[in-house]
């Protein structure tokens, strides 16, 4: 519906933003209506007082009382104001974009023969373009724009005169290539992650000229080369050093998502290692964590995702940096999204209490947790029922784990992590039902625990059943 399409891109707005779009619905150029106007002064009162959508009160607010209401002529006025709403955003994001935009207005001057305003145009726009500090696929696009536009203008004024063929050739060549290797690494860590299967067009010609000059020597062919090696080859552990090696010395090359990206793809491919039970990627992943946060390329618009909070905070944990972790869950508690800041941190605060066998502690941080993501609050209820046995509250763990079988019954099917939880509370039960002293049953049990997948609490599971038997 178009009234809740525009409500919601109100609510995105800044203070500066709503001031911008004041401005632009009163230019005469985008807007000669007086009704859209008063219409986004009522919306975006509404939205800052967060008032819900009421369609007659705002018509009334439009027109006064005496005009009969007409919800079809206030769906019309949402559309066109949403519109012109739409009209701006672009425009705000073409001039955020400026340095990777097409060249407007050189085509502008090349069409309409004003050569001179070309030329110093396109020279401007050089200069411009080659003082920036990105090297990254799109930097070379749009070089091959400037020089296809320059191409364009010298073949029209004489087609016997030498051109610059060759610059076109290569710097489009440097895009493509780096461009299809970045989609390659993309697609190649989405299929780690989530198991799905695509096809990747990457002929062994790509590959080949990817490693040859002058390609193999621009930084965003060489980057987006070694990280499809590192991904394509996992075994080869060689790639990885490489790769890690290659983006320390040029993430400055590439804008914020693109850098982002990469740091994604060296930390997914040591869990990738952990996984495999190659402990020493515990390290390199939390290295990669504490660079990419500290120099802010694993922020989000200066926020911090609670998912890099909890990630770092776990391998951290695993690596006993206990000071490390105390000190940086106070130090990035601020930069988390307020709707997750408060769980985010006392659920991890809980983990660490935990790890430094501070249970109260722990148990008191749990309780203070809203737990609104499903897999979060599995992982907060598998902690207390940790917490429960190390204690030794049998009678609350009993009552927990009936708790956590009910609370996955209820739910749909997770797939692995339904399957993972659910192993957990079934293998904690069969320890609390082990009879005691009974060898035969522990080692039959110890042999179930090692074959059950998934079974992310394995090793802890094994400690415990080890104490008892």
């Amino acid at each position: 519906m178009k009234s809740n399409l525009l409500v919601d891109l109100l609510r995105t707005f800044s203070s500066k933003e709503r001031k911008e779009a004041t401005l632009w619905l009163k230019s005469p150029y985008f807007n000669q209506r007086q009704d859209l106007r008063r219409l986004y002064n009522i919306l975006i009162k509404r939205t800052v007082n967060g008032l819900h959508e009421d369609k007659e009160e705002i018509w009334r607010k439009l027109y006064g009382a005496k005009k009969a209401f007409n919800d079809q002529q206030l769906r019309l006025l949402y559309s066109y104001l949403l519109k012109v709403l739409e009209q701006y955003i672009q425009q705000k994001e073409l001039e955020n974009q400026a340095e990777q935009a097409p060249p407007y207005l050189l085509l502008a001057y090349r069409k309409r023969g004003l050569t001179k305003h070309f030329q110093r145009t396109h020279r401007k726009l050089s200069q411009n373009h080659e003082v920036l500090q990105w090297r990254h696929p799109e930097y070379h696009l749009q070089k091959y724009t400037y020089t296809l536009e320059q191409y364009q203008i010298q073949s029209a004024q004489s087609r016997t005169s030498a051109q610059n063929l060759q610059e076109l050739e290569d710097e489009l060549t440097i895009a493509t290539l780096s461009m299809k290797l970045r989609q390659a690494c993309n697609t190649l860590a989405h299929q780690t992650v989530y198991k799905m299967t695509y096809q990747i067009a990457l002929p062994a010609e790509f590959l080949a000229l990817s490693q040859q000059p002058p390609f193999a020597e621009h930084i965003a062919v060489r980057v987006y080369y070694l990280g499809y090696l590192m991904l394509c080859n996992p075994e080869e552990e060689a790639h990885f050093s490489a790769f890690k090696i290659a983006i320390a010395d040029s993430i400055h090359c590439f804008p914020t998502p693109d850098a982002r990206d990469l740091f994604l793809f060296a930390i997914n491919y040591c869990i990738r290692k952990i996984n495999e039970e190659k402990m020493a990627y515990l390290r390199e992943a939390l290295d990669i964590y504490q660079k990419g946060i500290e120099d802010g390329v694993l922020l989000y618009n200066g926020r911090l995702s609670h998912f890099t909070y909890h990630n770092a905070v776990g391998i951290a944990l695993r690596l006993e940096e206990h000071e490390w972790t105390a000190s940086f869950l106070e130090k990035y508690r601020p930069l988390l999204n307020e709707k997750h800041r408060d769980t985010a941190y006392h659920h991890n605060f809980a983990r660490l209490a935990y790890a430094q066998r501070q249970y109260g502690l722990a148990l008191q941080h749990l309780q203070q947790a809203d737990y609104k993501d499903l897999i979060h609050s599995m992982v907060a209820k598998t902690l207390q029922l940790k917490i429960y046995y190390e204690i030794q509250e049998f009678a609350l763990l009993d009552a927990h784990l009936k708790s956590v079988g009910t609370f996955l019954g209820r739910k749909e099917k997770m797939s692995y992590h339904h399957h993972n939880y659910y192993n957990i509370v079934r293998m904690t039960k069969a320890i609390l039902a082990l009879p005691p002293n009974h060898k035969k049953a522990a080692d039959q049990l110890r042999q179930r625990m090692q074959k059950t997948e998934p079974l992310t609490e394995r090793n802890w599971l094994l400690a415990k059943l080890n104490e008892v038997s």
